[in-house]
């Protein structure tokens, strides 16, 4: 009975990785490229993207690794997104706010450290909206 309830409960969750994996890698593979074993990404330098595409891109980036099992969590911290994205700590910290603002990211602080992740029911949008950066 237990397993059961987990099954049900488990849609409720926004790290539950119900989404559509393998779409979001086609279009983040024609926006970026990540470094194996400590995730840096290198985005490409012809599309010219804003930093609300790259903090959703590498989000999402996340979110595909915690699914394939390859980090332990989909969220990503300010800290992280500027290691990893190469943006200043100001704009990510802007962007962030904004983003949460809309609905597309959610968090909250864990002790000291505030973690960020893209919602499963924004996930589709995320994935449109970076999928439109590579038709314009």
């Amino acid at each position: 009975m237990t397993e059961e309830k987990r099954s049900i409960i488990e849609a409720l969750y926004i790290d539950n990785g119900d989404f559509d994996v393998e779409r979001a890698v086609r279009v983040l593979k024609n926006l970026l490229s990540i470094q194996r074993g400590n995730c840096v990404a290198f985005f490409k330098k012809d599309l010219n993207l804003k930093a609300e595409d790259k903090v959703l891109a590498y989000a999402l980036v996340k979110k595909a690794l915690a699914y394939e099992g390859e980090v332990p969590d989909s969220s990503v911290s300010g800290r992280e997104l500027k290691e990893k994205t190469n943006l200043k700590g100001g704009t990510v910290d802007v962007t962030l706010k904004r983003l949460k603002e809309e609905g597309k990211m959610l968090g909250g602080r864990i002790g000291s450290i505030s973690k960020y992740e893209i919602p499963e029911h924004e996930v589709e949008g995320v994935i449109e909206q970076l999928e439109q950066l590579l038709v314009n």
